[in-house]
């Protein structure tokens, strides 16, 4: 079984930059892919950046840090990673191009996960090679302090154990869902909160609005 000491990044913009930091806080080296090499300026940044806050996450000793490296093939990435997390746009025809690309270089007992928030595993995962060992790993903000959201498509295999060991080294737990069918009731669950959320903030700037005008209003009777 595959043990991860090289965690591979497709897309290097907040998701990857904290995925990065997490890692290599934890004492697993990261190669980061992304085809526009100013990237590789702002990765490094958001790992400094994150780094205070997970100074003080644990008192307990941890390993050396893990070493960052950039490449602006993907391709390059994926034959050196031990699993692979996609952290490219929310489209699903440029995602399963990508990861079916990925998926012919990197060895076929590497885990790839992809980062999204609303696309299916069953069909994110067309046209892999070995598409049982993808997954969907999707995290909350901040990524770096977050537990990571896994939505899993097909039956038990011994990637399960990869990943909740993987997870497990870098201090995330997770929220396992192995049916489209949870997943897809996680996901309306989701729209349903930020939807509530998103009226409380209405209700809430309403309420702000009258107190200010009350207040100036108190303010020129007054004078």
């Amino acid at each position: 079984m595959r043990r991860v000491r090289t965690l591979g990044l497709l897309g290097t913009g907040v998701i990857g930059g904290g995925w990065a930091a997490r890692a290599l806080h934890f004492g697993i080296d990261v190669v980061a892919a992304d085809l526009r090499p100013e990237m590789e300026d702002w990765i490094r940044g958001a790992v400094a950046n994150a780094e205070g806050a997970l100074s003080r996450l644990t008192l307990a000793p941890l390993p050396p840090k893990g070493k960052l490296s950039f490449t602006t093939d993907p391709n390059a990435m994926a034959r050196q990673a031990d699993f692979i997390q996609e952290n490219i746009p929310e489209q699903l025809e440029l995602k399963q191009r990508v990861l079916a690309d990925m998926s012919r270089h990197a060895p076929p007992d590497v885990v790839i996960a992809s980062s999204t928030s609303g696309l299916m595993p069953s069909d994110l995962q067309l046209g892999m090679a070995a598409p049982e060992r993808f997954l969907v790993a999707h995290p909350f903000n901040p990524v770096y302090l977050s537990f990571e959201n896994v939505h899993w498509s097909g039956i038990y295999s011994p990637y399960h154990t990869i990943v909740a060991k993987f997870f497990s080294s870098v201090a995330c737990s997770t929220q396992v869902m192995r049916s489209e069918f949870e997943i897809k009731a996680h996901i309306r669950s989701c729209e349903r909160q930020a939807a509530g959320l998103l009226h409380l903030r209405r209700r809430l700037c309403r309420v702000e609005f009258q107190r200010l005008v009350l207040k100036e209003m108190a303010r020129k009777f007054l004078l």
